[in-house]
């Protein structure tokens, strides 16, 4: 069983384990997807998947002429699994009341997803630097399998692939059962859970949450990471953001 990297995001109440391309083995042999690959469905791409550059795209060049560095190999992010938890809405006049809960999202690829957003170096100082974000232009359009990544480049979407049964312990069912066993839905291969639903909030601050899968078209999958707390706004006026 291999052992990936791991990175944990606590931003808007989001617990994710994030699923890295290019994970070693521990006699240092890169593992590959096996030769099956599911069908690919381009048109359910979520937008709760964060985008990373793909690898041997064409580097943005800075204000110098020179490329700025860009993740590779094992950075390049290649799946994730997300606890996703949703305050409790008061009644107001513009919205009615809504109930907390929490959900889960999963999906691993046979490679990074694509980025439509590139970034040029405009300043360098010392280990800073500026970057201004532009969105390149394709004169053909990339059709619905692929993006446009740089000046008349598209990039295809990668495969989402089958992993075999997903276990996520750690986290509390409203059935009261003690883990929550999830199987990949074609053709996107999502993992969600079906007739069971999160507890809010799904677990405590810093509990050992853990996932593992039983391996398909990659061999299985060991993650785990600590619990976020549900986000709380401090008083009940609006924030004054300062530009």
């Amino acid at each position: 069983m291999r052992e990936l990297v791991v990175d944990l995001r606590a931003l808007v109440s989001t617990f994710a384990l994030m699923v890295c391309s290019g994970a070693c083995t521990s006699s240092g042999e890169q593992d590959r997807p096996r030769e099956q690959k599911p069908p690919h469905d381009a048109g359910k791409q979520p937008s709760s998947l964060p985008n990373t550059p793909e690898a041997g795209s064409e580097s943005p060049v800075g204000g110098d002429g020179g490329p700025i560095d860009e993740p590779t190999g094992p950075d390049l992010l290649a799946g994730v699994f997300i606890v996703e938890l949703v305050a409790a809405v008061a009644e107001s006049e513009f919205t009615g009341a809504a109930a907390a809960y929490a959900s889960t999202f999963g999906r691993v690829s046979d490679g990074a997803t694509p980025s439509t957003k590139q970034w040029n170096l405009i300043g360098e100082e010392g280990n800073c630097k500026l970057l201004k974000p532009f969105a390149p232009a394709c004169e053909k359009p990339c059709g619905a399998t692929a993006l446009c990544v740089g000046e008349n480049k598209c990039a295809e979407y990668p495969t989402p692939l089958d992993i075999g049964k997903v276990t996520l312990r750690g986290v509390a069912l409203k059935s009261g059962k003690p883990e929550l066993v999830m199987t990949a839905l074609p053709p996107s291969n999502n993992y969600q859970p079906i007739g069971e639903q999160l507890a809010y909030p799904p677990f405590e601050e810093a509990a050992l949450v853990s996932l593992e899968s039983s391996g398909g078209s990659i061999e299985p999958l060991r993650l785990s990471a600590l619990g976020v707390a549900p986000l709380v706004l401090m008083g009940d006026e609006p924030l004054l953001l300062e530009p």
